[in-house]
């Protein structure tokens, strides 16, 4: 398998460990059958690295100024209006290519064997948009007026789809199963659960350096292989993506050089097309060392809410963007993932569905420019809803 560029928490004893557990099945042992229980996966699902973490105190907190972690693990999110839940486990299983490493916090405790099993008749969902196309083109022909007047240089304009209550763990196991990324993720803390098949890194952290990877541009995979590698082509080198992302990753920079030694800063890589189950995207990556006595809180504050999910100028664009979205954002737009003192890994909660006691529903959207062309903002809108769609009706993608 190939590595993981997914970090993972480097914590604790090992108590145990076992080449016969799955991570399906040690999500099912540390109580994902249990609708009260507060559980976590996080996974990359391509080369097979997982950790799972149940247990503990839940910590809240109203906005990121606020937000106070020590050295112990935290799983959890952070929404995009700052504010954030995190679970302190105290107990989690790392699986690493089919070996499971049983850890804990200071103590040793057995871990019962528990089958995954089958996965449960599908129940269909169908999810419906909250504003249909026309009302989709017509707010990108509004945040072009926005950037015809000099106001912003690119929005990232949202929209969120609804659908009833669903069980959100074997909705996520038939999500994983039809996507499988380097960054999905399942966490159910208290009465609110995410299932995503996020591909972007928010923030990663170790070693005093920290990298974010903004995504702008997106196509459609196809089963042709000639068909597939056109469109990865035409993505390349596609003028209005390449503008989009490079205004994406001078905003990281500037966001960065925040917390980072000024020299550190720098683009590691840009404009790359990577391609995932059902899209070939174009990442950059921008990374930097920390400065003196500055953490992973310290760098997620400067990035927070990411420009992929923003735009340009940040603080202009949110402005605006909040007066024309016709609900907020919620969790989507934020991150989630761990931190655990100095290191951390973040993703962004996007490709993301929410389940709580409200019911269910999911966020999609995408970069406007002046370049932009609405039918294909609409299109691209459809495109990033599908394999979540397709999670909820239980069909394949």
């Amino acid at each position: 398998m190939p590595e993981s560029p997914l970090l993972m928490p480097r914590l604790g004893a090992t108590w145990w460990q076992d080449a016969r557990l799955s991570a399906a099945d040690a999500f099912f042992a540390l109580g994902a059958n249990d609708p009260a229980a507060d559980v976590v996966w996080l996974e990359d699902a391509v080369a097979g690295v997982s950790v799972i973490a149940a247990g503990g105190a839940v910590v809240e907190s109203a906005s990121l100024e606020s937000l106070r972690l020590d050295d112990r693990l935290a799983c959890g999110w952070i929404a995009y209006d700052g504010s954030s839940r995190w679970l302190l486990p105290e107990r989690w299983v790392v699986v690493d290519q089919g070996r499971a490493q049983l850890q804990s916090r200071g103590r040793a405790w057995n871990l019962a064997a528990v089958s995954a099993g089958p996965q449960a008749p599908a129940v269909p969902v169908l999810a419906h948009p909250q504003v249909d196309d026309t009302a989709y083109a017509a707010a990108v022909r509004e945040c072009q007026e926005w950037i015809t007047r000099g106001d912003s240089y690119v929005a990232c304009l949202t929209t969120q789809w609804h659908a009833p209550k669903i069980d959100p763990v074997e909705t996520h196991r038939r999500l994983r199963a039809q996507s499988p990324v380097h960054r999905g993720g399942f966490m159910r803390i208290g009465d609110t659960a995410i299932s995503s098949i996020s591909p972007e890194r928010f923030l990663s952290a170790a070693d005093g350096e920290v990298k974010t990877s903004p995504i702008k541009g997106t196509r459609a995979r196809h089963s042709d292989p000639e068909a597939d590698a056109r469109a990865a082509e035409e993505l390349r080198s596609s003028v209005k993506e390449r503008a989009e992302n490079v205004m994406i990753v001078d905003l990281c920079r500037n966001d960065l050089h925040r917390v980072c030694d000024a020299d550190s800063v720098s683009v590691s890589q840009l404009l790359e097309v990577e391609s995932f189950p059902t899209v070939h995207q174009l990442v950059s990556s921008v990374h930097g060392r920390l400065s003196g006595g500055l953490g992973v809180l310290d760098a997620v504050r400067a990035l927070f809410p990411a420009g992929s999910m923003t735009g340009a100028p940040k603080e202009r664009t949110m402005q605006l963007l909040a007066g024309l979205e016709p609900s907020e954002r919620g969790l989507y737009s934020g991150c989630f993932g761990w931190i655990s003192g100095s290191e951390g890994e973040l993703s962004m909660t996007i490709r993301t569905i929410v389940s709580d006691s409200g019911g269910t529903s999911f966020g999609v959207g995408g970069g406007v420019t002046a370049l932009s062309d609405a039918d294909d903002e609409v299109a691209e809108m459809h495109l990033k809803a599908k394999a979540l769609r397709a999670a909820l009706a239980a069909s394949p993608a």
